[in-house]
């Protein structure tokens, strides 16, 4: 398989479900992938006849998983959990992200391709990138977006993704390009879509998410920028380091580096750090996720709160370090307010 997926291509499984690619790091007979979109007759979305439903949320992606395909499921040696992956040996078809945005450029499409190529383009002029270096997921890829789907794009390399997360900070503050930031009861509805109301109060999501620019409007469409680094600027392969769950945590902490929170996954190097709920005596290093939605969750020298799995990472030459993964819908990072 020449096409190898990474974060924002999409598998087509024999049975026709619709798996999305996460992260840059697999093994070399299956691939890291959350379950998005299934055959249903009652499904709001159709695709050369076929009706699906998508599947929001991680729960619900699992109970779905255990319940029919459990051949999705598996402990994962090197990783130390349960995931979700799709064996090569059951893939169907590849959707890559590049191609998708190469065969609109083509042909005539409908009003949100249209305005997903016109952002793809402005991005691409005021950043100076190549055609290459950008790409649409979602349901886009897929042919299965509805008349108000969002828009979802993903800029390849870290170098182009730098360059347009620049040029976007400004472009926001230029109403002539047709860029907006979501509006108060616009992000009440994302808070209410992610389900947060577990993890964070109205007021704590509103107050991280008003700021971020890797999602927002444009043409009065919603869209999330997802950044993606190409496999060679990886600095890690498939089994050099072994990740062991210690449980979940609730720490506070101060972010020490967060020039990798524009990236999916996400990092952030933290420091001064303290359990404030859990049983652990070891204290993390870094927060890390491989979920859009804590991408430019906090910036540099600001004191965090944040919920996860406290994870032990053991490199190949024996070192130990700890790190707090958020992944579930219950998990959290936020800004903490001065006393």
């Amino acid at each position: 398989m020449e096409d190898k997926p990474i974060e924002g291509y999409y598998l087509e499984t024999v049975e026709g479900l619709f798996f999305a690619v996460k992260g840059v790091v697999h093994p070399q007979e299956r691939f890291f992938a959350y379950l998005r979109y299934v055959p249903e007759p009652q499904g709001e979305r159709v695709r050369e006849g076929i009706r699906y439903r998508r599947l929001y949320e991680f729960e619900e992606q699992q109970a779905f998983l255990e319940k029919k395909y459990p051949v999705y499921l598996g402990m994962d040696p090197i990783l130390g959990t349960s995931v979700q992956c799709v064996p090569l040996s059951l893939v169907k078809k590849i959707y890559n992200p590049r191609w998708k945005l190469a065969e609109l450029r083509e042909r005539k499409g409908d009003e949100l391709e249209n305005t997903a190529l016109k952002f793809a383009h402005l991005l691409r002029n005021q950043a100076g990138i190549k055609e290459e270096n950008l790409g649409v997921s979602g349901s886009l890829l897929l042919g299965l977006h509805l008349a108000n789907s969002d828009i979802d794009l993903i800029v390849f390399g870290m170098e182009p993704a730098k360059r347009v997360y620049s040029v976007l900070t400004n472009l926001m503050e230029e109403p002539q390009y047709g860029l907006e930031r979501l509006n108060p009861d616009e992000l009440k509805g994302l808070y209410r879509r992610r389900s947060q109301e577990k993890a964070l109060t109205l007021e704590q999501f509103q107050k991280t998410e008003r700021r971020k620019v890797l999602q927002g409007k444009f043409l009065g469409r919603e869209f999330f920028l997802r950044m993606v680094k190409e496999p060679w600027e990886v600095d890690e392969k498939y089994g050099e380091r072994i990740y062991t769950p210690l449980g979940k945590v609730t720490i506070q902490g101060r972010i020490k580096d967060s020039s990798e929170a524009i990236f999916t996954p996400c990092v952030y190097k933290i420091e001064e750090v303290e359990i404030l709920e859990g049983d652990s005596e070891f204290l993390p290093q870094e927060i890390v996720s491989f979920r859009g939605r804590f991408c430019e969750q906090a910036r540099k020298g600001e004191v965090i709160v944040a919920k996860g799995k406290l994870e032990k990472v053991l490199s190949r030459d024996g070192k130990a370090n700890y790190r707090i993964l958020l992944c579930d819908s219950e998990d959290f990072m936020y800004e903490k307010s001065p006393e």
